[in-house]
């Protein structure tokens, strides 16, 4: 038995709106998105097969046909059949047949290159299981053999044997083509580029640029130019009918003196050298052909290029045909009003006029992407043969790069296979059926369609769906407004009427089951709470035998399917793109445990459709990833012309895609090896043939000049009336429209609409000038100006002989001194004089925060022993610095994204291992740190750390074998900002496997050998000790076979040790002493159990953190602040760039608090605690506007120069007083500038003016609770008061949105005075109150501001938990807050910032400031101005038996 389940203020239009806005809008909307509405229909274990589906592709049948262009008007005996009916044949090329083309051609062809009665074609098939480009020379008069030559061999040209080759032109010896072979590298990027291919060699070269893909490639008569469509570096933006692309030209020979030539348009064709036709949507509506003509001399660019529109409104005319120096005419695919069929027509060009040409022949049938013949006298296109005595296939075998893996197109949709390997269960449009694995048997078994099939593990013959009577595809909104249920049914039932069973009785949408591999109990998606997540029941009784809620939340979890082996359950959601289509795959164990995202780089597409391949390791799904193979316009109709078929293994690694095409491909399924070993035909066919539709926005006629009588527009729902006169938007553009606009699904018209202009978002500005700022603080981390530096172990420590290692360049910290393997000797540049047993150079690892971005860096120095008396190098030979980043943050290699944590390195032979945070631990308020080991050769990057986990304080024993580290395991943080909670794990480095807790209570763990550890703990007597674990070398290894034994006394605060391999007498440790401010780093003499000082004879007003040995004990390395040492004093960071992944944010650390925009975004408020600035961005200007105690600023938006604060100490109780100020920074006279607006002094602070300048939002303890108010910008709260939340709680830290109908704050109402904060929204006048995030049970999450367009909020968080153990680092108070962005609706949350300190109070402004460093001059600021942590400064007494707590 299971358990049981446990409006906004607004402007009002006039009455009316026009209607011309409103139809232009309408098409706007067309041209720019289309899902289906019905989306969610939308190296493998030795001997497995995976079947898929590719919706329609079976009716397909294409051949290549010509008609003669001067044969008018044309009849059917005029159409000649160029292809010879095998497999799909499309995308046809009549070339002039040059001598390397002939050359192919056997001896016994006969084939001479004059004779006018040959047409030489090159197309595209899918024969023999893969995309291939093939050459056919073939008798025009039907007299004679024809000759068929493959033109692209995969062996030969180095591609992929499933790669998509497409779009084929022959210029002299060179065949130009698309193929999709290469990765592009980022999710969601098109993997389509153009490539040149000698026909005689096969020597192949790219032509398109990285990180670019281009389609649709056309050669210029001379072979010398080549256009193509490209969305550049715009990227592809999840549209699947017209693209968004420009039209670009480049040289054929090598792809350079690339330039943009149009904006918007597509399928570019050349008539001359300087002449171009190509297609766009017009104005109007209509799609069109355009002619571009390049200027013959001077700079070519979309402004010295003349276009022109060619064919008239009125007619939808795409994918133009050119052929050499023809100015008469152009062939064009055609969609005629109230015409569901496409047909090619010719365009003339004098008399402006259409000439129909395949309606008169095969009115109907679809005809596609015409081409003309060199002389223009024929003109061909592919269409469907329609001959029913060619086999129809069951199965359609599939070319893969895995001999073990087998790959099959099934003619169906959601295939399954019975357990005993005999049967499939598919679903059609017309309903539920079984076949045999032969294609025999066919038998329906349910006369209405399904979503989705699958067998009973068990239970012989029973299939399970999501079905009901009334389930049909005519009525538009199908999920939303029919109810379906799961269904069991008995295929081999005697009775009908007997054979299905409903196993769910509530919610309106129960779909996607999925049995338990032991047959007991079914995991299905249901809506029954509102919103779609997932729910697993009994299997034999339904939902009557008991109900158990597996996922909880208000977004859409779906399509989930058990792990064979019973561990996991996959499943597709939204959960980061709420309200959009936008799906990532996810993991949970059968008990609600584990969840996590399978892989990162999936991130922003759709993904869907997982299936687990038979051995439970891999994961088989459909997603976008790869982006768009080619314009859709030139295909049938498919829901998302982009899906494809990858599998991953189920750690997020070895991501691999099988298929290659520009069509949709659907639910795949794994199994183990089916019998077919080639394609499998229906017996008798099955189907129809040809029955596929063409592009939905090609049957919309434009109207124009009518209205719509829509009142005020308060009631027309904006998605869901038909208020346009052509439908439902969402059933136009579908939920992806939600996104794109910004438009929320319950708005009305007259919230998108204000009678002048549309309230929407914008297309993402590709210009970086054109975007936003975020700044933030990170108290005292400018101040930290680390440098690592060593002294010998054997000398008697002095100043001289000290050595700082690193360069002097941002920060530096947590260095290691690795022993130089080879794999790390590989990577310094050939001149670099070194050998692996070289003594003398100083090999250092270290992290460092150059560059905007936290990288782990090596630095070979020469020379840098000041023991050494040979140098073993001459200066004419070898730098005295070699530094390598051995990661780089946008490493493809590592999968690591820009902005993620890299820290606590260490090298074991080939293998980097180090902490990484840059995967998502997909639970708020859980550290996103993990153990990585990357391979330093190749960049194989593996994850170490179970998911769910957080480890910290990696090492490595000395044989490199096994890794210690510092973990709360499944505890979880639970907020400590002292020592944290955490026990030492031991694993395998090799793969994270055999990790056992050692120890209970410890850090900072280091290996001395392979059974020996040294941590960090407080003793019971309240002092932090170093501890010894030594592991049993034989039997069980568990916390009760290691022997645990104090090793420092007390007295001293020892932490942080470092060791050296099989060094037993002395180890290195960070210490606070009594009565001593800073920390420095001693030994500790483990035979004498005595302490060594070493850097406090150095440096004794200095903190040293973090030691480390050199693998022979000789030197201790550590991180201090390097101050004016070395002669040169470090310049004062104002501004730090930090990376970002997007091009049109910057992002920046300040050096100051409470950072705010002036309205024109010139200037920056900022305070210092005494004391409030003003500075220009570029770090000018700067001078000190008040000179008191003050916290937060915000610029009145009206009155120039007036900046708000709060007079008075922070985190004060709500008596204390504290006053809302404000100041007129460009006042002459300082002593006026000031003006109080509140009275009483009752803790009234973070005030923040509305957008019109009217009211300040501020927060006031003055009811004895600290709630908000509203008060008058000029006169204060003498001009009016209104009290706009009330509690016994806290409301704090307010601003307000930039189009004045929000005010975010945090408040911790839902549990007052736990120090627990949470986001909430609010409208001005005090109603719509909701919460917009939280971090988690105990979470805080403060400091909201809004973006300049309203949409998202950016604020600080603990969501992402705590990133290294704190006594790592100098004093914070919080060091685990990040900067995280999301949206209004609670979507879209991410994370900018990744560190292990505490940043806080972000801005956004409404402008673009470059990504560079803003460097002030040093006046009195002292550097190393930090503090060590608070916690160190308490010296516990000891007392006899009694425990103390600290």
């Amino acid at each position: 038995m299971l358990p049981p389940i446990a409006k906004s203020q607004t402007f009002r239009p006039p009455k009316k709106i026009m209607n011309s806005t409103l139809v232009f809008f309408s098409f706007f909307l067309i041209s720019l998105f289309c899902l289906s509405a019905l989306a969610e229909t939308s190296q493998a274990s030795d001997g497995s097969t995976i079947l898929f589906t590719t919706m329609g592709s079976s009716t397909f049948e294409f051949d290549i046909f010509t008609l003669h262009t001067s044969r008018r008007p044309p009849s059917p005996s005029d159409e000649h059949r160029l292809t010879d009916g095998k497999s799909i044949n499309f995308n046809g090329h009549l070339a002039s047949p040059s001598p390397a083309l002939i050359s192919l051609l056997p001896n016994t062809s006969g084939v001479q290159p004059q004779d006018k009665t040959l047409l030489h074609l090159i197309y595209v098939t899918e024969r023999d299981g893969a995309p291939t480009l093939h050459y056919d020379v073939v008798h025009s008069d039907n007299k004679g053999t024809n000759v068929q030559v493959p033109l692209l061999s995969e062996q030969q040209s180095g591609m992929s044997v499933n790669s998509m080759k497409d779009t084929p032109v022959l210029t002299n010896e060179h065949l130009v083509y698309v193929s999709t072979h290469e990765n592009s590298g980022k999710p969601m990027a098109s993997w389509a580029a153009v490539y040149s291919t000698e026909l005689i060699t096969k020597a192949t070269q790219r032509l398109t640029p990285p990180g670019i893909a281009d389609f649709s490639p056309a050669v210029s008569p001379s072979g010398k130019w080549t256009a193509v469509a490209s969305y550049g570096e715009k990227g592809w933006s999840i549209v699947s009918k017209e693209l968004s692309t420009d039209i670009y030209v480049f040289l054929t020979g090598d792809g350079t003196q690339r330039v943009k030539v149009v904006e918007l348009g597509g399928w570019p064709r050349w008539t001359d050298e300087s002449t171009l036709y190509f297609h766009r949507k017009s104005d109007d509506g209509w799609i069109s052909v355009y002619r571009a003509v390049l200027p013959k001399t001077g700079p070519v660019s979309t402004k010295t290029v003349t276009v022109t529109r060619v064919t008239p409104s009125g007619i939808h005319a795409f994918t133009p045909a050119t052929s050499p120096n023809n100015n008469d005419f152009i062939a064009v695919a055609t969609r005629r009003p109230e015409s569901e069929i496409r047909h090619v027509e010719l365009f003339d060009l004098k008399k402006n006029e259409f000439v129909e040409l395949t309606r008169l022949v095969s009115p109907k049938s679809h005809h596609f992407n015409p081409f003309l013949s060199p002389d223009s006298s024929r003109v061909g296109y592919h269409s469907c043969r329609g001959d029913r005595t060619n086999p129809h296939n069951l199965l359609q075998r599939l070319k893969t790069t895995s001999e073990d893996l087998s790959l099959f197109r099934f003619d169906g949709a959601f295939p399954s296979l019975s357990p005993e390997g005999n049967r499939f269960a598919f679903v059609t449009f017309t309903g539920v059926f079984v076949v045999n694995q032969d294609g025999s048997g066919l038998r329906q078994i349910l006369p209405q369609v399904g979503f989705g099939t699958v067998w009973d593990p068990v239970r012989r013959g029973i299939v399970y769906t999501s079905s009901d009577p009334s389930l049909n595809f005519t009525a538009p909104g199908l999920v939303g407004t029919h109810k379906i249920n799961i269904l069991a049914v008995n295929v081999d039932a005697r009775n009908p009427s007997s054979a299905v069973k409903k196993l769910t009785t509530g919610g309106q949408n129960n779909a996607f089951p999925w049995p338990s591999p032991d047959g007991k109990r079914i995991v299905f998606r249901s809506d029954r709470s509102g919103t779609k997540n997932l729910y697993i029941m009994d299997a034999e009784k339904g939902e009557a035998g008991g109900l158990f809620r597996l996922t909880n939340g208000n977004w859409n979890d779906t399509i989930a399917t058990w792990s064979p082996d019973n561990n996991w359950i996959v499943f597709a959601s939204n959960r980061e793109y709420i309200g959009t289509l936008l799906m990532d795959l996810y993991v949970v164990h059968p008990d609600g445990t584990g969840l996590r995202k399978v892989a990162q780089n999936l991130t922003g597409g759709v993904s869907m459709h997982p299936m687990f391949s038979p051995d439970s390791k891999r994961i088989v799904f459909t997603t976008t990833y790869a982006g768009i193979s080619a314009e859709p316009i030139g295909n049938p109709k498919f829901n998302v012309a982009s899906s494809e078929i990858f599998t991953v293994n189920l750690d997020g690694s070895d991501f691999m895609r099988l298929t290659h095409n520009s069509v949709e491909d659907g639910p795949p399924l794994w199994f183990p090896k089916i019998k077919a070993t080639g394609d499998v035909a229906w017996p008798k066919r099955f189907g129809a043939s040809c029955a596929f539709e063409d592009f939905k926005s090609q049957n919309t006629t434009v109207k124009m000049n009518k209205r719509y009588e829509i009142n005020d527009g308060t009631s027309v729902s904006f998605w869901f009336d038909d208020w346009l006169g052509v439908g439902n938007l969402i059933y136009v553009t579908c939920d992806l429209g939600t996104l794109y606009l910004g438009v929320t699904r319950s708005a009305t018209l007259v919230d998108v609409f204000d009678g002048h202009s549309w309230k929407i978002r914008k297309h993402q500005n590709s210009n970086p000038n054109g975007g936003d700022t975020i700044v933030f603080t990170t108290l005292g981390r400018s101040r930290y100006e680390f440098d690592i530096f060593a002294l010998s172990t054997t000398h008697p420590p002095s100043i001289s002989g000290e050595i700082r290692i690193t360069d002097g360049e941002s920060v530096n910290f947590n260095g290691y001194f690795p022993s130089p393997s080879p794999a790390l000797i590989s990577l310094l540049p050939d001149a670099t004089l070194i050998q692996p047993g070289d003594s003398s150079p100083l090999h250092l690892i270290y992290v460092t925060e150059r560059n905007g971005t936290s990288s782990i860096y090596y630095d070979l120095l020469h020379g840098g022993d000041p023991d050494s008396k040979s140098k073993r190098r001459s200066m004419l030979e070898a730098q005295s610095r070699v530094q390598i980043q051995l990661l780089t943050n946008a490493d493809n290699r590592s999968g690591n994204t820009v902005n993620s944590f890299k820290d606590k390195p260490s090298l074991s032979g080939e293998f980097l291992v180090y902490v990484s945070t840059h995967e998502n631990s997909g639970e708020p308020r859980t550290s996103w740190t993990a153990v990585y080991s990357t391979e330093l050769r190749t960049g194989l990057t593996r994850r170490l750390t179970p998911s769910g986990i957080a480890d910290f304080s990696p090492a490595l024993s000395p044989s490199g074998n096994l890794t210690a580290v510092a973990s709360y395991g499944e505890r979880g943080w639970t907020g400590e900002v002292e020592e944290l909670s955490t026990d030492i794990y031991v694993f395998s480095t090799r793969d994270g496997t055999q990790r056992v807790k050692v120890v209970e209570h410890g850090g900072w763990p280091c290996w001395v050998d392979e059974s020996t550890l040294y941590f960090h703990r407080r003793s019971d007597d309240g002092w932090i000790s170093v501890f010894r674990a030594i592991l049993p070398q034989s039997g069980s290894l568990s916390t009760e076979s290691v022997n645990i034994q104090r090793v420092t006394p007390p007295g001293v605060h020892a932490f942080t040790p470092a060791t050296s391999p099989n060094n037993h007498n002395f180890i290195a440790v960070a210490t606070r002493r009594p009565g001593s401010d800073y920390r420095h780093v001693e030994l500790f003499d483990l035979r004498r159990s005595e302490f060594t000082e070493l850097t406090r004879l150095v440096a004794p007003g200095s903190h040293h953190l973090n030691p480390f040995l050199s693998p022979d004990g000789s030197r201790v390395g550590y991180h201090s602040c390097r101050g004016q040492a070395n002669g040169k004093r470090s310049p004062l960071l104002f501004l730090e760039n930090i990376q970002t992944t997007t091009s049109d944010l910057s992002l920046f650390r300040i050096d100051g608090s409470f950072p705010s925009f002036s309205p024109a975004g010139d200037r920056i408020a900022y305070v210092r605690m005494p004391g409030v600035y003003v500075v220009k961005p570029d770090g000018s200007g700067r001078r000190e506007v008040y000179d008191g105690m003050a916290f937060s600023t915000a610029w009145d938006p009206v009155r120039p120069g007036r900046v708000y604060t709060s007079s008075g100490p922070t985190f004060a109780t709500e008596r204390t007083e504290v006053d809302i100020i404000s100041i007129d920074v460009d006042a002459v006279d300082k002593s006026s500038s000031v003006r109080r607006l509140t009275t009483n002094g009752k803790n009234n602070a973070f005030p923040w003016p509305s957008p019109d300048g009217k009211l300040i939002v501020f927060r006031s303890g003055r009811s004895g609770h600290k709630n908000l108010y509203l008060m008058d910008a000029e006169k204060g709260e003498t001009g009016g008061l209104w009290k706009l939340t009330e509690g016994a709680w806290t409301d704090t830290m307010c601003s307000w949105s930039p189009d004045g109908e929000w005010i975010a704050f945090a408040s911790d109402r839902e549990s007052p005075g736990s120090g627990s904060y949470e986001l909430f929204l609010i409208h001005p006048n005090g109603t719509g109150l909701r919460k917009l995030i939280q971090s988690g049970t105990g979470g805080r999450t403060n400091h909201p501001i809004f973006s300049p367009d309203s949409k998202s909020i950016v604020f600080t968080s603990d969501y992402a938990g705590i990133s290294a153990e704190p006594i790592s680092n100098p004093h914070h108070y919080q060091p685990y807050g990040d900067i995280f962005t999301v949206k209004l609706d609670g979507s879209n949350l991410r994370r900018l910032t990744h560190n292990s300190y505490e940043d806080g109070t972000p801005a956004w402004a409404p402008r673009f400031i470059d990504p560079n460093d803003v460097v002030l001059r040093r006046k009195n600021d002292s550097s190393c101005a930090f503090e060590d942590c608070h916690w160190l400064n308490k010296n516990p007494t000891t007392l006899k038996g009694q425990k103390i707590s600290c």
